[in-house]
Parts: structure tokens; C-alpha cells; sequence
């Protein structure tokens, strides 16, 4: 465990290096520009960075590590030189999204962080399992633009409206 606790410490410390200019700017951009380009710089650090993927994957897949506990060291050495909580570095871009109206004001903050923060974890799952080892090519920008289009808008059909509209 010690092994993985210092492979992912300096992965994580490598991958921050890559994230850092945009979360310097998590009190500016609104949630939808702080989430879009987080995914590229941390697709740039996958990239640069081949063996984090696979290292990643055996973190995730192991039966015998307790996640958890490195989940947590990991929090309080890499996230905590940042002074960023993985469970709410999402916070400030969304509240400035719902100051500039981008975001309905009828969702409360938290869950609005869960969706965001579930969703974006498991982006990089989506481009794993797709295969897709080229993350700048014309189909991951096109994986990347759906992403960000069914985060924004969710996946409510408009047309759906005017068809419930006519029912009632």
C-alpha cells in the first residue's frame, strides 16, 4: 500500500502541475468552461503521461487495496498542498454560474456538485472504454463536445416539450 500511496502521490502532484492554471481560476469561470478545461488539461497530462493510465486502472480494478484510505491520504497530501477538496472544487464555478444565470437557480448547490463531480469522474471511463487512444482526435473532440452539450442541457428533448404542450 505504501507503494501505491508514493506512485499515486507523485502522479497526483504531476497531473496538479497540468490543472493548476485552470484551478487558479475556479473563482472567475462559470462551471461549464472550469469543467471543460480541466478535461483537457488532464487529457494533455494523460497524453504526456501513458503509464498513469494504467496505473490508474489498477487502482480502480484492485480487490485488495482499501480505496479508501488511499483516497484519503491522497487527499490530505496532494489535494491539500492546493488547498482544494475534491468534494467541492466545483463550488465556486458553480456558484458563479448561477450568479450569471447559466445555471436554474431551483437545484440546490450540493446536488448540483454530486452531478458534476459523478459526471466528470467518470468522463475519462467513458474515453477508456471507447477506446479512444488519440485524446485530441476528431472523434474524442466529438465525444468531448456531446459531453459537455448533455451536461449543459441535459437530455430533455426540446421537441418533447412542444409534444407534451399539444397533449395537454
Amino acid at each position: 500500500m505504501d507503494l501505491y500511496v508514493l506512485i499515486l502521490s507523485r502522479m497526483g502532484k504531476i497531473k496538479l502541475e497540468y490543472l493548476s492554471p485552470v484551478l487558479d481560476k475556479k473563482d472567475e469561470l462559470g462551471i461549464f468552461d472550469y469543467v471543460k478545461q480541466l478535461i483537457i488539461k488532464t487529457l494533455q497530462f494523460v497524453d504526456e503521461n501513458p503509464s498513469s493510465i494504467s496505473i490508474a486502472k489498477d487502482f480502480t480494478n484492485s480487490k485488495s487495496l482499501d480505496r479508501s484510505i488511499l483516497l484519503e491520504l491522497l487527499k490530505n497530501g496532494v489535494f491539500a498542498e492546493i488547498d482544494t477538496d475534491p468534494a467541492t472544487m466545483y463550488m465556486g464555478p458553480i456558484k458563479n454560474s448561477l450568479n450569471r444565470g447559466e445555471i436554474d437557480k431551483n437545484y440546490s448547490l450540493e446536488i448540483i456538485n454530486y452531478y458534476i463531480n459523478t459526471h466528470v469522474e467518470n468522463f475519462s471511463h467513458l474515453l477508456f472504454s471507447l477506446n479512444i487512444n488519440d485524446h485530441f482526435s476528431e472523434k474524442a473532440e466529438k465525444i468531448l463536445s456531446e459531453y459537455m452539450s448533455i451536461l449543459k442541457h441535459g437530455l430533455y428533448s426540446k421537441n418533447n416539450e412542444a409534444k407534451e404542450a399539444n397533449v395537454l
